[in-house]
């Protein structure tokens, strides 16, 4: 199973972190990789919340619908999405650091189908895919805290 594992600091506190991070649809502000994000349910992120984020993979835009399975605020949110190639787990973990915050994010994927044979393969565009999402995640979270 593919996984992907980052963390970074920011000078955004852990309550401004979190709540950006479990607004999944702001997705498409820190990562390349997306081309649209948008919520499927009203109000503020909650357990049950669902997004629909579209990311551009070498075959095309692939559709995911993402869904806080897990919500701890201000310290955690976990995040199922299901396409057609894969089911996505992620993992984000905010926790105070110094004068800002420290946040862990774990991306698992599970292959699907046919999919499942492009393991490896996945596994190095995932980390490619991965390292530029943190890059603009770091710098949209200094944003924040600036």
């Amino acid at each position: 199973m593919p996984t992907y594992t980052a963390q970074l600091t920011t000078t955004a506190s852990a309550d401004e972190a979190f709540a950006y991070l479990a607004q999944f649809d702001n997705t498409q502000q820190w990562d390349p990789g997306v081309s649209s994000a948008h919520p499927l349910t009203d109000g503020p992120p909650a357990l049950g919340s669902r997004y629909a984020v579209t990311v551009e993979l070498g075959g095309g835009p692939e559709e995911l619908i993402y869904e806080i399975t897990e919500y701890d605020p201000p310290r955690r949110v976990v995040l199922v999405a299901s396409g057609s190639k894969f089911v996505s787990h992620d993992e984000i973990s905010v926790t105070p650091h110094d004068s800002g915050s420290a946040v862990a994010y774990v991306a698992e994927l599970k292959l699907k189908g046919l999919w499942k044979v492009g393991g490896p393969f996945a596994g190095k565009a995932l980390q490619q895919a991965g390292d530029a999402a943190v890059e603009g995640l770091a710098r949209e979270l200094a944003r924040l805290g600036a």
